[in-house]
């Protein structure tokens, strides 16, 4: 650890010599709030600082077992004494035994005059010298006070110990056998408490000292042998369902523990057990951001692996977080078309679809053509909205009924973290091979593959002209081989498209405002003169690729 951090008032003259002081004013541990600024002048005795404790240092035994004194005591040869200052009874206590400690596991084992006081000492006493024992960089100060909590009898161990325990390995040096250690002691004490599932689900005082566990307590529990899944999930569950405020890492490291069968599981729990709940937790934290799982085949394949109850609670899910709904029936389409569905099923999805916050030419155009939204939805559909209207709806108060709420519901969150940028690198063997083959009277032009943005797929497109030798950059919607989404016979968008040019970087081919993409129709234009192949590098190539970019923004 730097000398600095822990020494922020290395030393102060005294009419006895000179005295040091340990300051914590940084660091997490015992000293939770700064130490009182006092003692500044060099006139300052150390020793009436309140809650001081002066205990007597030996120089050569000290240095020899932490680094952190080491330099220090190197410098203070006439030093009569160590002076702790700290602001609590127990932490002054626990820094006197710590510096006693040090000291004596310095001496052989025949001369120590401690050997059966530590053992004694009651855990959370150990646990503070144990921190201690890190500021001053005794590590066999620490080994010590980890050895003789491995050795103690699970009736000593309240739970805050052993929450504490399991976290000291992110705080302390912990070697891998005495971690295991403490993680079988911590494990014994809490299936002590908790090992009996039915028995703490049916009594509320032990349900609430379950609910009071810390996350790391509680993953360790979920990793004990509970008899059987269900009952790590209704742990998991009840403890979601009462934990009045859950950090984003713990709920994370936690919900992990959750598979896919245990999600479809969590649905099978009774209502009170808080299944559902803790379910739409692990949706949102593994697919509710909807266009990162379109994106990202990491998170796209395991949602097309899921089970219809799965996806039917996600679909009705208000927080998902999308750009618009287009991507919501994007998604469902991916989904469909993976998994085996029954008429039934694929009407229960159409119904959850938010069609009155779609983009209008993909309400009108698209989503009636895909094949999973329903024959037996589409009448009302039909009946619901005028081609020209982009919220309206004209039924009678007989359909209204008939119409599925969702339809008219509010919007989801909007998407955070979305890129609105799209961009390829075209490989130069690829252009070269273009620009050879239209100088030949062959193949003039290459694609990108689908990108999504927007709840549509775009595409660019490097196209050679000739006569002329024009290099025209253009880009389009299309449609993605593998959803069975329709061609997209209308789309709007604003864009500006760019490529990365030698010695200017970032130029501007083209830009639209609203513009309207019919059919195979693409923004963009003839953009460079191309005399040749070897011109190829002078025009448009950097780092032997032609990168394109379009930022998008006012999708419909």
């Amino acid at each position: 650890m730097p000398f600095a951090a822990l020494w922020q008032l290395p030393a102060f003259l005294h009419s006895q010599g000179v005295q040091v002081l340990a300051a914590y004013e940084s660091m997490d541990g015992p000293r939770k709030k700064p130490r009182i600024e006092i003692a500044r002048s060099q006139h300052a005795n150390a020793a009436s600082l309140p809650g001081a404790v002066t205990v007597p240092a030996s120089k050569v035994l000290l240095s020899l077992h932490s680094g952190i004194l080491r330099p220090i005591l190197a410098e203070c040869r006439n030093q009569a004494s160590l002076v702790v200052p700290c602001d609590d009874h127990e932490h002054v206590e626990a820094g006197r035994l710590t510096v006693e400690m040090i000291l004596d596991l310095a001496r052989p084992s025949h001369l120590r005059r401690h050997d059966a006081l530590f053992p004694s000492l009651p855990p959370s006493q150990l646990i503070k010298c144990i921190h201690f024992a890190v500021y001053w960089d005794a590590q066999s100060c620490v080994e010590h006070c980890i050895e003789c909590l491995t050795k103690m009898g699970i009736a000593c161990l309240s739970m805050p110990d052993v929450e504490a325990l399991l976290d000291l390995p992110g705080a302390v040096q912990v070697i891998e056998g005495q971690q295991h250690k403490l993680e079988e002691l911590c494990t014994r004490k809490l299936m002590q408490d908790f090992g009996n599932v039915s028995q703490v689900l049916a009594d509320d005082a032990l349900s609430r000292r379950l609910c009071s566990l810390s996350p790391s307590a509680l993953q360790l529990l979920c990793q004990c042998d509970l008899g059987s899944e269900e009952h790590t999930l209704q742990y998991l569950a009840l403890w979601f369902s009462c934990a009045r405020s859950v950090q984003d890492a713990d709920g994370k490291r936690l919900i992990h523990f959750i598979s896919r069968e245990d999600a479809s599981q969590l649905l099978t729990l009774p209502p009170e057990r808080g299944g559902i709940s803790l379910c739409r937790r692990w949706l949102l934290l593994n697919f509710g951001n909807v266009y990162c799982v379109i994106k990202d085949e990491r998170f796209l394949l395991p949602f097309c692996s899921l089970p219809f109850p799965l996806v039917r609670l996600w679909a009705s899910l208000d927080e998902l977080q999308v750009y618009n709904e287009n991507e919501v029936a994007v998604l469902l389409s991916f989904w469909c078309k993976e998994s085996p569905t029954t008429h039934q099923q694929l009407a229960e999805l159409s119904a959850l679809l938010r069609v009155g916050r779609m983009s209008a030419p993909f309400r009108q155009l698209t989503l009636p053509k895909c094949f999973w939204f329903t024959s037996s939805i589409l009448p009302y559909f039909n009946a619901a909205w005028d081609d020209g209207k982009t919220q309206g709806f004209r039924f009678g108060s007989s359909d209204a009924n008939s119409v599925p709420p969702a339809w008219f519901a509010g919007p989801r969150l909007p998407a955070v973290a979305e890129c609105d940028v799209l961009e390829y690198s075209f490989p130069k063997r690829d252009v070269v091979s273009m620009v050879e083959s239209a100088f030949s009277g062959s193949k003039e032009s290459i694609s990108s593959p689908p990108l999504y943005f927007g709840g549509r797929f775009w595409e660019f497109r490097v196209k050679m002209y000739l006569p002329g030798g024009f290099l025209g950059i253009y880009f389009g919607a299309v449609r993605r081989p593998s959803p069975p989404l329709p061609v997209p016979t209308l789309a709007k968008a604003s864009y500006s498209l760019s490529a990365l040019k030698p010695g200017t970087g970032q130029e501007r081919v083209a830009h639209g405002d609203g513009k309207w993409f019919k059919g195979g129709a693409r923004g963009g234009r003839k953009y460079l003169v191309v005399d040749s192949v070897e011109h190829l590098d002078e025009v448009c190539l950097v780092d032997d690729q032609l990168t394109v970019s379009c930022k998008l923004w006012d999708i419909a």
